[in-house]
């Protein structure tokens, strides 16, 4: 089963950050020395299946990830919360693309809104028994999905 949440999450994270952020999704190789995660954003589904799904990012990426989503720079004294909601709005997308090809069209989701967590936090749920991990090359940095299904 965790190969086809994998391969949900991979195809998934291509789609959005492909085609609605404009940025280059490769597979992830160990031992790259690409920098690693240091902004996470969370979201809890529930419906057909619970869990909670995470989106870690090399926070140096929000500038390009907000901009290109938006359409516009990022600056400004609101520029911070733009950067947020980036990551928010990518990991909503993100989820909403992975529970339809994990379950299919049928199933309906609650969805939480996304939001910012301490990094730290995810960290410790990647290291949790039942927990998938994706590890993806974004932009040559690294970027990590992290979902924890809950069984009903």
């Amino acid at each position: 089963m965790s190969d086809v949440i994998k391969e949900a999450l991979y195809e998934s994270a291509m789609t959005v950050f492909e085609t609605s952020a404009f940025m280059d999704v490769f597979e992830w190789e160990e031992d790259s020395g690409l920098p690693m995660p240091d902004i996470a954003a969370t979201m809890k589904f529930a419906g057909h299946a619970e869990g909670e799904i995470s989106l870690s990012l090399f926070s140096e990426l929000l500038d390009t990830l907000a901009e290109n989503m938006l359409g516009e720079p990022v600056e400004g004294p609101n520029a911070e919360k733009q950067r947020q909601d980036a990551l928010k709005e990518a990991l909503n997308m993100v989820c909403g693309n992975f529970l339809t090809s994990w379950m299919g069209d049928a199933p309906v989701f609650n969805l939480s809104p996304p939001e910012i967590i301490d990094i730290r936090r995810v960290a410790e749920n990647a290291e949790a028994a039942g927990r998938i991990v994706l590890r993806l090359n974004l932009e040559d940095t690294c970027a990590e999905l992290v979902v924890t299904k809950h069984t009903k």
